[in-house]
Order: C-alpha cells, then sequence, then structure tokens
C-alpha cells in the first residue's frame, strides 16, 4: 500500500529513513533534515504539497509499519512527463516492496493523476535498480540525457515508461490502496 505521510511520520520515518546510511548509500547518502527543514519539506511536498509532485510512504502489509518511500516530482502539465524517485530501507529491500510500489504509483500516475510518461535517471553504479527498471518495463533511453538535467551529471542511466506500455504490461494492477489526500491539481 502507499500512503500520504502525517507530520508524525515525517518526523519519526521519513527523518530516520534519509539518515540511514546503509539505506541511503546508493542514493547519493544521508539527507538529514533537523526540524525547521522537515517543516519545509512537509508544506512543499504534503500540506498543502505542489502540483507537480506527490509523496507516499510505502507500507507493509498487514502490520501497516513504512519500509520506504516512493514519489514522482517535476511533473510537466503540457507533455505529462514527471520524474520517478523510490527508496526502500535496505533491511527491506529484496522482498518485493520496490515492484509493488512502483505499480501503485504508476498505477496512480497514470490513471488518476493523468500523466503520460514517467522517467528516472539512475547512477550508473546503482546496477541493481537499473535492473529492477528494466525488468518492471522501463526502457532505458540515452536520449533522455539531450531533454533533461541530472542531479548525477551527464554520466547517468536514463528509463522510461509511458501509459500505454504500463497498461499493455500491468492492466490488473486494480487490487491496491493508494491513499491520497488532495484536491484536484487543476484547481
Amino acid at each position: 500500500m502507499l500512503k500520504s505521510p502525517t507530520w508524525d511520520e515525517v518526523v519519526n520515518y521519513v527523518r530516520y529513513l534519509w539518515s540511514d546510511e546503509d539505506t541511503m548509500r546508493d542514493v547519493g547518502g544521508i539527507h538529514p533534515m533537523d526540524e525547521e527543514q522537515a517543516v519545509r519539506w512537509f508544506s512543499a511536498w504534503i500540506e498543502p504539497g505542489q502540483p507537480d509532485r506527490r509523496y507516499f510512504l510505502v507500507m507493509r502489509q498487514p502490520d501497516n509499519l513504512p519500509v520506504g518511500e516512493a514519489c514522482f516530482h517535476s511533473y510537466d502539465r503540457i507533455t505529462g512527463v514527471a520524474r520517478y524517485s523510490m527508496n526502500i530501507e535496505a533491511k527491506h529491500r529484496g522482498h518485493g516492496y520496490g515492484t509493488a510500489a512502483m505499480k501503485l504509483l504508476l498505477r496512480y500516475f497514470f490513471n488518476e493523476f493523468g500523466g503520460r510518461e514517467m522517467i528516472d535517471d539512475i547512477a550508473p553504479d546503482n546496477k541493481r535498480a537499473q535492473e529492477l527498471f528494466v525488468r518492471f518495463g522501463f526502457e532505458h533511453d540515452l536520449s533522455l540525457a539531450q531533454t533533461y538535467d541530472s542531479a548525477g551529471g551527464d554520466d547517468v542511466y536514463w528509463v522510461r515508461i509511458d501509459k500505454a506500455r504500463f497498461q499493455q504490461l500491468y492492466a490488473a494492477v486494480e487490487h491496491e490502496h493508494v491513499d491520497i489526500r488532495e484536491t484536484s491539481i487543476f484547481e
């Protein structure tokens, strides 16, 4: 399940997740967040949030405990393209949470949010993530580097998936729940 975090979950889990060295090693290192930074982040991403992004906790079932995060950002209303981001806690990797979260977030992005294409730039040495994305159905596409900037510089592994490909591969992903507290992004 994906769930929009409460303030308490940001203070208690997101801050922990971003400070965990094992978890953050593959995504550029730790990102400690003090109370003031947490308030600004919560306002930008959750309440009230911004129309170009959505952030969710990845919840383990049946105990409903967070095991990671999944989000998209930098949504362009004209092109319908957004950037994907996901991080599963190191001790919970390899149990299918990343794949399940990806299915749910993309189902939401394409079918409810109205997106047309999701892209991601993966660090060149993060082979595990590259393999996950390709196995999932994303296509490796170097041409994205000509259009989009990457925090990882020029030497990143670009991937993309569009709505038609996602629906072809995952048409049956309708049984899981995404907890979204939002109004229309166009209001």
